[in-house]
């Protein structure tokens, strides 16, 4: 067993217990995301045939800490949207026109986003209601993973167009497909694309700030193109785009 695991798992059992409580999971999600980060270090850490022990550990913490933080975000969601309907229900009558008026800027950013989405340039776009500018700025064949697997590295440069908040990773889903199947998210041992840096997923973003970081995946073969799909975690918002492997 490893320390980080062990570690891991008792942060990611304190995150996943307070997961569900409101305004206190604040903190769950921090917790959540350091298991995470141990897990993933006493995962690559561990062989499935070898001296140390403990890959079972890293894995369980891996899925504890990924629990915990998808529950923590869902409570987060769910709160805030019954804050709003109370807000939306105690409001008085006679201001229906003033917040007709003020919600119609906030369609504009969903608007962008499925112009953006049909008018060719399916590269880039805003996703998750215009609070993120993603563009996918490469995609090419790469070194082997852990188990000496091929792997395809995706390049993506991340905006944070939110005026007062940082970045979640949460807030948009990044999928690689070949084959119409979903590809694994590939682990690095040694050697690793070039640019890759496995922390940089979960890096703050200020409002207006940019990220450029690669996700590795798991290719099923060596020959047929990619499909990576960007979309919002909690709206419609998408790009997808079909690249033949280099």
């Amino acid at each position: 067993m490893t320390a980080s695991g062990i570690a891991g798992l008792i942060l990611g059992i304190l995150a996943l217990v307070t997961s569900w409580i409101p305004i206190i999971n604040n903190f769950a999600f921090f917790l959540g995301a350091i298991a995470l980060i141990l897990g993933i270090v006493a995962f690559i850490a561990t062989k499935p045939q070898g001296k140390r022990q403990g890959r079972g550990l890293a894995i369980a913490t891996v899925v504890v800490a990924v629990l915990s933080i998808a529950i923590t975000l869902g409570t987060q969601y769910l709160f805030s949207k019954a804050l709003d309907l109370q807000s939306s229900v105690s409001a008085p009558s006679t201001s229906a026109q003033s917040d007709k008026a003020e919600s119609a800027p906030a369609e504009k950013p969903a608007d962008t986003a499925a112009k953006t989405d049909s008018d060719g340039k399916d590269d880039e776009g805003d996703v998750a209601d215009g609070k993120y500018h993603i563009k996918i700025t490469s995609v090419t064949k790469s070194v082997a993973n852990y188990n000496s697997k091929p792997t395809v590295a995706v390049g993506l440069e991340v905006t944070n167009n939110q005026k007062d908040k940082e970045s979640n990773i949460f807030d948009y889903n990044v999928q690689a497909f070949q084959n119409g199947v979903e590809l694994e998210t590939a682990v690095y041992l040694n050697e690793k694309p070039e640019g890759y840096e496995a922390a940089d997923i979960l890096k703050k973003i200020q409002p207006g700030g940019t990220l450029n970081y690669v996700r590795g995946y798991v290719l099923s073969d060596e020959t047929s193109p990619v499909t990576v799909k960007v979309s919002g975690t909690f709206s419609d918002g998408e790009i997808s785009k079909e690249f033949s492997l280099q």
